[in-house]
């Protein structure tokens, strides 16, 4: 999904009904089909620690968010990866998991560095974060 554009749409307006379309197709197909995993990869998290959080430049503004996160709830989506917050985190909030992964190159606090191994299974959708520090 293209985060940025749900971030700010300000200059774009059409690209955020776009968007909009594009997820309302493109879940709703994964509902119909019986798809075992339906998941949503962004760069920036929805929230960090709760759903109703105040806005922050770390997180989809609040107007925004709560559309995004009614359209997965509509849509049987569980789990959503982000980025952007240079950190670590993983939180839940009406009914949603969020896994907020780190950089690989610049974390802003003590969190190494890495990546989120996502493993998919016909009944199973597991992640684990792989430290580059730790090997």
């Amino acid at each position: 999904m293209n985060s940025a554009v749900c971030f700010d749409p300000g200059e774009v307006p059409e690209e955020w009904d776009a968007q909009l379309r594009f997820l309302k197709a493109t879940l709703g197909r994964a509902m119909r089909e019986g798809s075992h995993h339906i998941v949503v990869f962004a760069h920036h998290p929805l929230f960090l620690r709760q759903p109703d959080e105040e806005d922050s430049w770390a997180v989809i503004p609040t107007e925004r968010r709560h559309i995004l996160m009614d359209l997965y709830k509509e849509n049987g989506v569980p789990t959503v990866f982000s980025g952007h917050w240079h950190r670590n985190g993983n939180t839940k909030g009406r009914n949603l998991e969020l896994i907020t992964t780190g950089p690989v190159g610049f974390p802003l606090v003590d969190d190494p560095s890495g990546f989120h191994r996502v493993i998919v299974g016909e009944s199973s959708l597991d992640h684990e974060y792989i430290s580059l520090e730790t090997g």
